[in-house]
């Protein structure tokens, strides 16, 4: 969605930043190789202690071969191409990005073949412009600290193409909310910011994916980028040339009605699954191998009762997580969710197994507030799939899910234009702080854009 803003004086200043390259090439390599030493180091021990097929050791190992055949795929992917397109670079336009201006610049994708009718086709490429936040949560130690990002705003869009001798002529603008902080230090102790672009396309052969950790400033003067505003992806799209998988929509003499299928979640989902798989397993052999241990032994003292109670406690708890993370799993690829704007009401019906669980009802004139909110994430940084979902405020406090398990940008884009013109209200992003939330205002018609622009 569109987030409209003042037009500055335009920057001359261009930087280039370089896409990750060999680097990453040779961590996510070393990632894999720590994932087969694990796997492999239990399987010796297995083997050299003569441990049965059921041991946990095993089982473990087992367990960590998953994600490193896993890491391996990666890993081969991520080394083709590099080889194939090598190292990128964006000139950034303006240079240095500042929040309140834009974010913008040209990116030459070599190696990339040109095809005209690939380049016309909607979404084959693909711009996102992501602020990411680095959380650092420490443990008891400074051993056990744990490091998550998560996206708290980003917007994709449709960049302008030209056909180049080495490859594809990659240009985009984007402008940046001005609440959003600039790029911060990294910092071994607490929350930090930085920014990151990210180019996909869909091309012969094998797709192009490069990132660029793009340094933003704060700036009182933000400039403007001499590249004009690129669409946000599916901004406008009409509703049925979004993938059946996310919705299917058609209109009827009582007005529109909107079929979100079962399954829409479609990776999350899954991923949660078969985390909670994982983790019941685990906490199952590891529940099963205390038990047997405390059955057979002749004598207990308080070592014994330690040594073989402790992995219980632990089984216990991994396998209710694992289970909990099962259920939910399960709820989120078999829930469905119909929605019906009438003439005077907007009515949802949400199923589960094709069995109805919950209802809601609201007159349209009460309604006050459009919001779109992050709902999930899987995968970290700028190669983070979100999850959003839709949600209407009423006058009385009322909210109404509009559409959930929202994965791509176009179809939240698409969603949005559509019930901001239905409804006549703005869309409003709202990112999850920690006790606090921020919003965005984004307006989807062309009078909102101008009105923030001459204000």
């Amino acid at each position: 969605m569109r987030l409209s803003s003042k037009r500055r004086t335009p920057s001359a200043e261009v930087g280039t930043v370089r896409a990750s390259g060999v680097g990453r090439v040779v961590r996510v390599w070393l990632v894999t190789l720590v994932f087969w030493a694990l796997a492999g180091g239990l399987a010796v021990w297995g083997i050299v202690e003569n441990l049965g097929v059921g041991s946990p050791v095993l089982w473990g190992a087992a367990l960590f071969a998953i994600p490193a055949l896993h890491m391996v795929i990666h890993s081969l992917l991520v080394t083709a191409r590099w080889v194939r397109f090598g190292r990128t670079e964006l000139r950034l336009d303006p240079s240095p990005p500042a929040p309140g201006g834009d974010l913008g610049g040209t990116i030459e994708a070599r190696g990339a073949r040109w095809d005209g009718a690939h380049a016309r086709e909607r979404g084959r490429w693909r711009v996102t412009v992501s602020c990411i936040r680095t959380t650092i949560r420490s443990g008891t130690s400074s051993s056990n600290r744990r490091r998550w990002e998560s996206v708290v705003w980003s917007e994709t869009v449709e960049p302008r193409l030209e056909r180049r001798a080495r490859g594809v002529g990659v240009s985009f603008a984007v402008p940046l909310p001005a609440e959003l902080p600039p790029t911060e230090p990294p910092s071994s102790s607490s929350s930090y910011h930085h920014w990151a672009v990210r180019l996909q396309a869909t091309v012969p052969g094998l797709d192009l994916d490069h990132t660029f950790e793009v340094p933003v400033v704060a700036s009182d003067a933000p400039a403007a980028s001499t590249v004009e505003h690129s669409t946000p992806l599916g901004e406008r799209w009409p509703l049925e040339a979004l993938p059946r998988g996310a919705v299917r929509a058609t209109r009827s003499f009582e007005g529109w009605r909107l079929h979100y299928p079962a399954g829409r979640d479609g990776v999350g989902a899954v991923v949660l699954t078969v985390v909670g798989v994982l983790f019941a397993g685990a906490g199952g052999f590891a529940t099963w191998w205390s038990v047997d241990a405390l059955v057979s032994a002749r004598s207990f003292d308080l070592f014994s009762l330690i040594f073989e109670g402790v992995p219980l406690v632990m089984g216990v708890l991994f396998a209710g997580v694992g289970l909990l993370f099962i259920a939910l799993g399960v709820y989120l690829i078999g829930n469905s969710l119909e929605l019906r704007l009438t003439a005077d009401e907007v009515i949802t019906r949400r199923r589960f197994l094709g069995l109805p669980v919950a209802r809601g009802n609201a007159p349209r004139a009460e309604i006050a507030r459009l919001r779109v909110k992050v709902t999930g994430q899987t995968g970290q940084g700028a190669a983070a799939r979100v999850q959003r979902a839709i949600v209407a405020e009423t006058t009385t406090g009322v909210r109404l899910t509009l559409g959930d398990g929202l994965g791509s940008p176009e179809a939240v884009n698409a969603l949005g234009s559509f019930f901001s013109e239905e409804l006549g209200l703005p869309i409003e992003e709202v990112e999850e702080k920690e006790g606090a939330e921020s919003t965005f205002t984004h307006p989807t018609d062309a009078a909102g854009r101008a009105e923030m622009r001459s204000s």
